[in-house]
Parts: C-alpha cells; structure tokens; sequence
C-alpha cells in the first residue's frame, strides 16, 4: 500500500494470472490490480507479458466496477461489455474471469479467485462497500477538472 498525491492510501497488489488479446491462448502474465479511495468504485487490472515467440511486450489495461468484481465472485454477471464470471477448470483451483469486449477487440484476464476476494476485502478496508459515493471529493474533482488552482 502507498499513498496518491492527496496522501490517501492506494491499494496495488501482483498476482499470477493470464492474459489473452482477442481470440488467441491463455499465457501466464504478470497482473496488477489498483485501488485508490479517489475513485473508489472502480479496480484497474493491467496485465502484460513478455512474448519470446513474437518479441515485444503484451499489455492489456481494464478499469472494472468494484462490485461487479465482487458479484462475479460467485455467479457470472456483466454490463454491457464487461464480464466477470468464476472459472472452474480441471485441477486447478477455482479462477474468475473478466472478459472486456469493444472496437473490435477483447480482452480476458484470468485470476486466482481467493486472491480477488482477499484483495476485494482490503479494499472494503480502505472504503466500505456501499460507502463509495462518501469518500469522493465532487467539489474538488470538479475543480480538478476545471484547473481551479483555489
């Protein structure tokens, strides 16, 4: 955990998992989910990878609903063109998939299940599930987006 520029905590956590940009194999990456109480009702998972193969980097980025996350921890929902889902596969431990489609494109990402409901849990420490709209600053967003320097 580290703080933003406004000296709130953020909450980053790596994990395993894997990756596919569009239709293409599951690979092993590198997964970083991001937390932070001034946009509380959101996770950003970035994951990449590097390919030997093809040569260059494999980079997918996704912003999802914190408590579409959290539903898709035990039943398959989605808006619109975001999914989350558990993932039971053959001797591996339960995962859960998130499935962003748009333009043409997709992306999947697919997590260790206990480790997104551990991490969902230290963010309901930072900003309580249900709380979300709280801890948002609307004045100073708006000035932020404004330039108000006042």
């Amino acid at each position: 955990m580290h703080t933003d520029d406004r000296g709130k905590p953020e909450l980053d956590a790596l994990v395993a998992g894997r990756m596919s940009l569009g239709e293409g194999a599951l690979h092993t990456c590198d997964v970083q989910m991001r937390f932070s109480p001034n946009d509380p009702l959101v996770v950003r998972l970035s994951a990449s990878r590097m390919d030997p193969l093809e040569g260059g980097l494999h980079c997918g980025l996704c912003v999802v609903s914190r408590d579409l996350l959290r539903a898709g921890l035990d039943r398959p929902t989605g808006i619109g063109k975001v999914h989350v889902m558990p993932l039971v596969l053959p001797d591996r431990p339960l995962q859960l998939a998130v499935l962003i489609r748009g333009q043409g494109q997709e992306f999947k990402v697919v997590l260790d299940h206990q480790a997104v409901v551990l991490y969902l849990k230290r963010t309901a420490a930072i900003v309580p599930f249900g709380k979300e709209t709280a801890a948002i600053d609307i004045d100073r967003e708006i000035d932020e987006l404004l330039g108000d320097d006042d």
